[in-house]
């Protein structure tokens, strides 16, 4: 096996410097693929370990076992140096290219990149932090279409305010997606120990989060009584049971949502909500 990868990279980085077509992309995937540990099927990056039989795992996996794990060989001291210098020297294109990303870069850096890249595929928010039932996963191209079709009634499009009624008698989480500056947010509301909880969360790549706050301001009738928070979003990665724990969201005394709810006559509490950048 160590021979025939061996062969293909070098025959890849042949044709690559004498065709200038992008054939050869899919080969350079196929090689790739080839690179990936076939116990956890990361991408091996040196340090690459190699039995007595060279087979090789990835330098993570091989702490955990004592000798190899498709032969039962020992371990050699030496590492795969040949099929590190070839892997440290070849570029690859991220596996989401045709979804529009361009990054190319070493093995080394494969892994990292594609975990956070923004053309990845990603799960609807519903299945993320709201039913916890998987629905839908694609790229975010198609995000807001998939809401729109399967949970039309809690989709609020938008510029970037929003004005919304919550049942705060309902039992369970109230949940709301909204559209804003051409991007999806998550809108999570929560009573915990009649404490009104609420929270928007960024639905896209993780280090955008970071790029938006938002203001949630509640008010009486007559708006004698108003109360207003602003906070920066935060991920639908993060759990949202750990922000309303640590109350690291929009808070309201259930005195004040109590008394809104009361003046209106109903069980629903009017909101108003901003998403700025």
């Amino acid at each position: 096996m160590f021979a025939v990868i061996v062969s293909f990279l070098l025959f890849s980085e042949f044709s690559m410097s004498t065709s200038g077509n992008g054939e050869m992309d899919l080969n350079s995937r196929e090689v790739l693929e080839e690179l990936k540990c076939p116990v956890c099927e990361e991408y091996m990056t040196p340090p690459i370990p190699m039995c007595q039989k060279c087979h090789s795992i990835c330098n993570t996996c091989i702490q955990n076992v004592t000798v190899c794990p498709f032969c039962s060989e020992q371990f050699l001291q030496p590492r795969c140096w040949l099929l590190q210098n070839i892997i440290e020297k070849k570029k690859f294109r991220c596996q989401y290219y045709t979804k529009g990303c361009e990054f190319i870069s070493t093995a080394h850096f494969i892994n990292s990149h594609e975990a956070s890249c923004p053309d990845r595929p990603f799960n609807c928010p519903f299945s993320v932090v709201g039913t916890n039932t998987f629905c839908w996963r694609g790229h975010m191209n198609g995000m807001w279409d998939h809401i729109l079709d399967e949970h039309g009634p809690l989709a609020v499009p938008g510029k970037c305010e929003f004005f919304l009624t919550v049942d705060c008698a309902a039992p369970g989480p109230m949940h709301r997606a909204l559209s804003a500056w051409g991007e999806t947010f998550f809108l999570e509301f929560r009573v915990l120990n009649m404490v009104l909880h609420c929270c928007v969360l960024y639905v896209g790549p993780k280090e955008r989060a970071s790029l938006y706050k938002y203001w949630v301001a509640v008010a009486t009738k007559d708006r004698s009584g108003f109360s207003t928070v602003c906070l920066p979003t935060e991920s639908y990665f993060i759990d949202v049971e750990t922000l309303f724990r640590n109350r690291e969201c929009a808070i309201f005394s259930y005195a004040f949502w109590n008394r809104c709810r009361r003046e209106y006559a109903r069980s629903t509490v009017s909101f108003e909500v901003q998403i700025c950048r």
